[in-house]
């Protein structure tokens, strides 16, 4: 009976499929989420008497793209799995390292400042990737590929207006 039991406890755990040959895992994912706001120079100044506050934007592009760089490297380097875009997800034929869902309305103030997030966010990863020969930045501590990074912008109101969730 005990040969028996013994027999079970190999079968349940058995969870080749998931190793490669030399016995080490062939993937592993994970999902950490982090709330923030759009990581740019911008403001909100509160008033009172209007429903929706203007958005204010930055306006020097190198101050927003250093920001951004800072924000979008540290992200990586916390959550990304091995060197960003080398031994990560985005170095394999999975998806990026990071994911940013961008979940503001894309009219308006929100739209404005969402469209600013996109196109700055394309800029530093143009410049910042490997692929770039143009950019050799020593001072960075690992390579990034253009596929580290993506941004999803999944307008919430939008989508579930009505209920629909």
């Amino acid at each position: 009976a005990a040969a028996a039991e013994d027999d079970d406890d190999e079968d349940d755990n058995d969870n080749d499929d998931d190793k490669k040959p030399d016995g080490t895992l062939a993937e592993v994912y994970s999902h950490v989420q982090t709330r923030g706001s759009i990581p740019l120079r911008w403001s909100s100044p509160s008033d009172p008497s209007v429903y929706r506050p203007r958005v204010r934007i930055g306006v020097d592009p190198m101050a927003q793209a250093r920001g951004l760089r800072n924000h979008v490297f540290g992200e990586l380097a916390t959550y990304a799995a091995g060197p960003p875009g080398v031994g990560g997800a985005a170095g394999s034929e999975g998806g990026p390292d990071v994911v940013f869902v961008n979940l503001v309305d894309k009219k308006g103030d929100q739209g404005r400042l969402g469209r600013a997030f996109d196109s700055v966010l394309r800029a530093v990863m143009e410049v910042y990737s490997s692929s770039s020969s143009s950019t050799s930045d020593t001072s960075l501590p690992f390579a990034v590929s253009e596929r580290s990074v993506e941004h999803v912008w999944f307008d919430f109101h939008a989508e579930c207006k009505g209920g629909r969730y």
